[in-house]
C-alpha cells in the first residue's frame, strides 16, 4: 500500500527512467500473416531499413482465432517474435548497439 500511495503522490516521469533521445528507433507490427518493421537512426546514422517476413504455414496453422480456438500460438506470441526479429535486424544494420539507447515499438 505504501508503494501505491507514494506512486500516486509522486509519479515517476518517463524521462526519469530513460534520459536522452534514442540513438536508433525500430517499429514493428505482427499479424497472423507475418511481421514487418522499419529501423531508423536518430542520434546515430544508419541506413533506413524496412523488413518484412511471412510466417511459415505451420505457425499460421497454430494461431488462435475464431476458427481455431485450440491453437497454441497467440497474437501476443507473434508480436514478441516480431520484436526479436526487429532486434536481430538492428544488430545487423546498426554499427554499434552497446551502450546505446534504442527505442522499439
Amino acid at each position: 500500500r505504501t508503494f501505491l500511495h507514494e506512486s500516486i503522490a509522486q509519479p515517476t516521469k518517463c524521462k526519469q527512467l530513460v534520459q536522452g533521445h534514442p540513438h536508433y528507433i525500430g517499429v514493428e507490427d505482427a499479424s497472423g500473416h507475418g511481421v514487418a518493421g522499419v529501423v531508423l537512426g536518430e542520434l546515430d546514422a544508419v541506413v533506413p531499413t524496412v523488413f518484412r517476413m511471412e510466417w511459415p504455414q505451420e505457425i499460421r496453422d497454430e494461431l488462435v482465432s475464431d476458427t481455431n480456438p485450440t491453437g497454441s500460438i497467440t497474437n501476443s506470441d507473434l508480436e514478441f517474435a516480431g520484436f526479436l526479429l526487429l532486434w536481430l535486424v538492428m544488430e545487423e544494420i546498426c554499427p554499434e548497439l552497446m551502450h546505446k539507447h534504442v527505442g522499439m515499438w
